[in-house]
């Protein structure tokens, strides 16, 4: 953790399943583990993610998770949420940055 005084508040979203209907219980351990060694903690709730993608209407539990790190923090966590989107069989991965704008990358 740095010792930058100005933390803002990041969030990335990750589903309970993946595609195929398979718990990631393993994936978010991993990031909650890597989320409170690094960061110094976070706050997670569960929602629901709907969207509509070429016709079709998803509709998934989400796991919502609200970090506080520094705008140069964001750069390490930005790689950090794309390889747990990877481990998680996302297509991409949904997070707002530190200055409030939606990011979705595709993976």
């Amino acid at each position: 953790m740095t010792n930058e005084i100005n933390k803002y508040q990041v969030q990335f979203n990750l589903p309970l399943e993946d595609n195929d209907g398979l718990q990631l219980d393993d994936v978010h351990t991993e990031l909650q583990e890597s989320l409170a060694s690094t960061y110094g903690g976070f706050t997670m709730h569960y929602a629901r993610g709907v969207w509509m993608n070429e016709g079709k209407l998803y509709n998934e539990s989400v796991a919502v998770y609200t970090i506080a790190m520094t705008v140069s923090e964001y750069f390490d966590f930005k790689r950090l949420a794309l390889k747990i989107g990877e481990k998680a069989r996302q297509e991409a991965v949904y997070m707002v940055d530190p200055l409030g704008k939606v990011d979705i990358f595709n993976i």
